[in-house]
C-alpha cells in the first residue's frame, strides 16, 4: 500500500488561528505589501466551490476615492474607507445560473464566495493584516460606485490593514449549546 504524505509548508496551528482570528475596525494608515495581498486573494482562489465552476469575482480596491464610494455603499462604516486595502466579493449570478438554476443563485454562489472570504480572513491573520467581513451595504449602490457589471452580485466587502488595536476575544457559544449528536 502506498503511504500519502502530505506536506504543511508555513502551516502555524489552524485551530489557534482560528481562535485568535479577530474581526478589526481600527488600521495603521501604513499600506498591506503587494505581495501579502497577493497571496491573501490567492488563498481566496483556493477555496472550495459548487462543481469546482469558481464563479467569483474579487475588486481589489487601493484608490482612496473608490475606498470612500465603497464606504458610502456600506452605509458610512468609517473602518471601510479608513483601511488600506477593501476587497469586494463578488458571485458570479450569470454563470451560477447555468449551471444550477435558481439554486445556483440563491445558496451556491453564495456560499462559494463565503467560502472564499473565509480563507482570506485567514489567511490575512496569519500575514499580520486585520480584516472585518462586511455584508451590511446597499449592493446595487456598491455595483455603480465601482463599475461592477450585473452579472456580478457583491456578497461581501472585507477591508483589510495592520490593526491598530486588537479586539478581545468575543464570546462563544459552548459546543453543546450549538452541536446536536444524532
Amino acid at each position: 500500500m502506498q503511504r500519502i504524505v502530505i506536506e504543511f509548508i508555513y502551516m502555524e496551528n489552524i485551530y489557534e488561528l482560528i481562535k485568535q482570528r479577530r474581526s478589526v475596525r481600527n488600521f495603521k494608515p501604513d499600506p498591506v505589501d503587494e505581495a501579502v495581498l497577493k497571496r491573501i486573494v490567492e488563498a481566496a482562489l483556493w477555496a472550495p466551490s459548487a462543481g469546482n465552476v469558481q464563479a467569483r469575482m474579487f475588486y481589489l480596491v487601493l484608490n482612496p476615492q473608490m475606498k470612500k464610494a465603497v464606504a458610502s455603499a456600506c452605509f458610512d462604516q468609517e473602518h471601510v474607507e479608513q483601511a488600506p486595502a477593501v476587497i469586494v466579493a463578488c458571485t458570479d449570478v450569470e454563470t451560477m445560473r447555468s449551471f444550477y438554476g435558481k439554486r445556483g443563485t440563491t445558496l451556491y454562489g453564495i456560499c462559494d464566495v463565503s467560502a472564499a472570504v473565509e480563507n482570506m480572513l485567514l489567511a490575512a491573520w496569519s500575514e499580520g493584516v486585520g480584516t472585518c467581513w462586511v455584508g451590511n451595504f446597499d449592493e446595487h449602490k456598491l455595483q455603480k460606485a465601482l463599475n461592477i457589471p450585473k452579472q456580478y452580485l457583491p456578497v461581501a466587502v472585507v477591508p483589510l490593514g495592520y490593526p491598530s488595536e486588537v479586539p478581545p476575544p468575543p464570546a462563544r457559544k459552548s459546543f453543546d449549546e450549538s452541536v446536536i449528536i444524532l
